[in-house]
C-alpha cells in the first residue's frame, strides 16, 4: 500500500493537491471519505457522532478505553464526555492557565537556546534536536500542570540516554509517560505499527483473528505499543487518584467555611481539568513524588 510505503501525510496532501479537499481513501479493503476542510472538519466533529473505532487489536481495559474516549466514542457518551470536559476550555479556564502554559513554553526557549549555543562548541555531542518530540514534551507538560498539578519535567531529559533511564528507574514517571505517549503516536502509523495491524487494515472481516494472534505473536510494532498504552493508562489512572486525594482536603476546609459542600463533592469525584474554572497552583508539585 501506498500509504505504508511513504506514510499517510504525504498521501492525504498529494490527494487534497489533486483531488480537492474531500476525496475517498482506501485502506486495505477499508473505505474513507476524507477530507482536510478545516470547516468541514469542524462541522463534522459536532454533527456526525458516529465514528468506527472497532479496528483496535487491544483488548481488556485497553480495548474498553479507545472505544470510549472523546475521540472514539459515540452519541450519548460523546455528547456527555464533550459537555465533562468544555469548562476546561471556556476563556475564564484559558486565562487562569495562561501562566503554566507560558512556564512551559519558556523552558522549551531555555532548552532551544541551551543547545543552540552550544551547538558549535567542541565536545558538546549531544546531536540534533527533534523539535516535534519537543513540542509533544510541551504539551505533555502542559497537560500535567493545568490537569493536575503535577510538574512531569519533561525537559530535564532529551534523546536516548532519556529513554534509557526512563526503562531503567521506575521513580521517573514523567519522562516514561512522555515516551510512552511518543510510543503510540508512532506506532498508530501502518508503516510502523507491525504486521498484524497491517493485516488487519487489508482484511478487516478476519479482526478478531489478528487479535488473537497479535497476543500471541506480538512483532515489534505492536509489542512497543501495548507497552506504551497500559503505562498510559496505569499513570492516567495513578493521576487521578492522586488528584482526588489533594483535592478531598481543599473540600473539607471550603466545606467549613461555609461553601456548598455538594456542590464541590461533585466537581472533586471527576478528572482535573472539568472541575472548576480556576486553575490549580502554578507552584504544582514534583512529578508524581506521592503517587502510590
Amino acid at each position: 500500500m501506498e500509504i505504508v510505503r511513504v506514510g499517510g501525510a504525504q498521501v492525504i496532501a498529494a490527494r487534497t493537491r489533486d483531488l480537492g479537499p474531500i476525496f475517498k481513501l482506501c485502506i486495505g479493503r477499508t473505505v474513507w471519505v476524507t477530507t482536510t476542510d478545516p470547516e468541514f472538519i469542524r462541522l463534522l466533529g459536532f454533527r456526525s457522532t458516529t465514528r468506527d473505532f472497532t479496528r483496535t487489536l487491544m483488548r481488556g481495559d485497553l480495548r474498553y478505553v479507545i472505544h470510549n474516549d472523546i475521540v472514539a466514542s459515540d452519541d450519548e457518551l460523546w455528547r456527555s464526555l464533550r459537555s465533562a470536559w468544555q469548562p476546561a476550555f471556556s476563556s475564564a479556564s484559558l486565562r487562569g492557565y495562561l501562566p503554566l502554559m507560558v512556564k512551559s513554553a519558556d523552558e522549551l526557549v531555555a532548552l532551544l537556546l541551551r543547545r543552540g549555543s552550544a551547538g558549535g562548541e567542541k565536545g558538546a555531542g549531544e546531536g540534533p534536536l527533534e523539535l516535534h518530540a519537543l513540542l509533544g514534551c510541551m504539551t505533555l507538560q502542559v497537560v500535567g500542570s493545568c490537569a493536575f498539578g503535577v510538574d512531569f519535567r519533561c525537559f530535564e531529559l532529551e534523546g536516548a540516554a532519556a529513554q534509557q533511564q526512563a526503562d531503567a528507574a521506575a521513580e521517573e514517571e514523567g519522562m516514561a509517560l512522555t515516551h510512552a505517549c511518543r510510543d503510540i503516536f508512532e506506532t498508530l502509523t501502518l508503516k510502523s505499527a507491525g504486521r498484524w495491524v497491517s493485516a488487519s487494515a487489508l482484511l478487516p472481516e478476519f479482526r478478531p483473528v489478528w487479535r488473537v494472534l497479535a497476543h500471541l505473536f506480538p512483532d515489534d510494532g505492536f509489542t512497543k505499543q501495548l507497552k506504551a498504552r497500559k503505562k498510559l493508562l496505569s499513570t492516567a489512572r495513578a493521576l487521578l487518584n492522586d488528584w482526588q486525594r489533594h483535592s478531598k482536603p481543599a473540600v473539607a476546609a471550603d466545606v467549613a467555611d461555609g461553601t456548598d459542600g455538594a456542590a464541590l463533592e461533585g466537581r472533586v469525584s471527576a478528572p482535573g481539568p472539568q472541575v472548576s474554572a480556576s486553575p490549580p497552583d502554578a507552584n504544582v508539585r514534583s512529578a508524581l513524588s506521592d503517587v502510590d
